[in-house]
């Protein structure tokens, strides 16, 4: 009948909607995961640059003063 099929295309809708909203959650939670990640990795790289300035800095002033450790 007209009414059981308008009832199955209700359900259908709200569990595709249902759908929708659990795939978001799970992507939007795999996006923080990997710009966690990210952040984890580019601090890594910061501070390896960080820490060769500084040797280079170091450095560069020590041969600026002309004597060298």
């Amino acid at each position: 009948t007209l009414a059981e099929a308008e009832e199955q295309a209700n359900r259908i809708i709200k569990q595709t909607e249902s759908d929708a909203k659990s795939r978001l959650v799970d992507a939007d939670a795999y996006a923080l995961r990997s710009l966690r990640s990210l952040e984890r990795q580019l601090n890594n790289i910061t501070e390896s640059v960080r820490k060769g300035i500084d040797m280079l800095a170091e450095d560069t002033v020590v041969t600026a003063n002309g004597y060298h450790t």
